[in-house]
């Protein structure tokens, strides 16, 4: 969201940049997928309390990284429409983004803090965020 947003990247999403576009495009349907993923990776173990709750934050996170991508695809049509009328309708689209993106930054860094503490992922190297 942070680099979206940016003068540079909207100059280019603006005059029609096909690389800056393609890009966007990308990223954004590969963050459409997220919840697919986590389908594909499938449920805890049972009886993990730590797993369960990180599985849930993820599963949240997802949800609004799926909302982000829905309204970032739509704001590069609008921005990237030429028409000063949709260019605008595309600013509020954005301003829109702000919060499923704090949302799941919220969501994925309560996970990270659960699994921070779990023995097995200390264990694969993951450590504790300053």
């Amino acid at each position: 969201m942070t680099r979206f947003n940016t003068p540079q990247i909207r100059v280019y999403i603006q005059t029609g940049n096909q690389l800056t576009l393609k890009t966007i495009r990308h990223r954004m349907n590969d963050l459409s997928g997220c919840s697919t993923k986590l389908v594909a990776i499938g449920p805890p173990p049972a009886g993990n309390a730590a797993l369960a709750g990180v599985s849930t934050h993820l599963g949240r996170a997802c949800t609004a990284y799926v909302d982000l991508a829905q309204k970032l695809l739509k704001a590069t049509d609008m921005l990237s429409s030429g028409r000063a009328d949709v260019v605008k309708q595309g600013d509020k689209v954005v301003a829109q983004a702000g919060d499923p993106s704090r949302r799941a930054a919220q969501e994925l860094a309560a996970a990270i803090r659960i699994a921070q503490r779990q023995p097995s992922f200390r264990r694969a190297g993951l450590t504790p965020s300053a």
